[in-house]
């Protein structure tokens, strides 16, 4: 009897479509977890920023502020957050750290609500709709801040994702809400 080598044809084409396979479910896995990952990212550079805001607003002795609103974009509405500090009665764009304090927008897959001491959720503008921007969250000269939290959720379900909150004192936190 003739011992044949190698592989048949069949053989071949199972593996190959097994390979396809595994390497299709491998790409779900990552993009999804890499928005994840990225919108952490995001959010804990946030949380980081609001701390150096504040630390800054002690040392120059002038307000800041963090203002929020929707923006329009080819994919969505986002949520865009825009550094802002008080000169001469009126909040302006922030004219040191710029490149550091600059606009950013969140994900257009997720929703933000922004509750302020104890007060009813505050629904955020559209961005440019307002012509002098006041910022809902401010970073006072003498170190203080109005406690609050800043709530992510998934925009299709509703899901809370992630909670940044902070007392009087501008300690900043961030807090997985998936596991809740």
């Amino acid at each position: 009897m003739k011992c044949s080598r190698g592989f048949s044809l069949l053989e071949l084409l199972v593996v190959m479509l097994v390979i396809t396979m595994m390497m299709s479910l491998a790409n779900l896995g990552v993009s999804s977890g890499g928005r994840d990952i990225r919108l952490k990212g995001q959010l804990e550079s946030l949380a980081a920023l609001c701390n150096y805001v504040l630390d800054e607003a002690q040392a120059t002795g002038i307000d800041r502020g963090l203002y929020l609103a929707y923006v329009s974009t080819a994919s969505g509405e986002r949520v865009q957050w825009q550094w802002l500090e008080r000169q001469n009665r009126s909040w302006q764009a922030v004219s040191q750290d710029r490149q550091l304090l600059s606009d950013a927008q969140l994900p257009d897959h997720v929703d933000v609500s922004l509750l302020l001491d104890d007060q009813p959720a505050q629904d955020l503008p559209g961005f440019g709709d307002v012509e002098a921007p006041i910022p809902q969250l401010q970073f006072f000269a003498d170190g203080e801040t109005i406690p609050g939290s800043l709530v992510v959720r998934e925009r299709d379900s509703g899901r809370l994702l992630w909670e940044i909150s902070w007392d009087l004192l501008g300690r900043f936190e961030l807090i997985d809400m998936t596991d809740e």
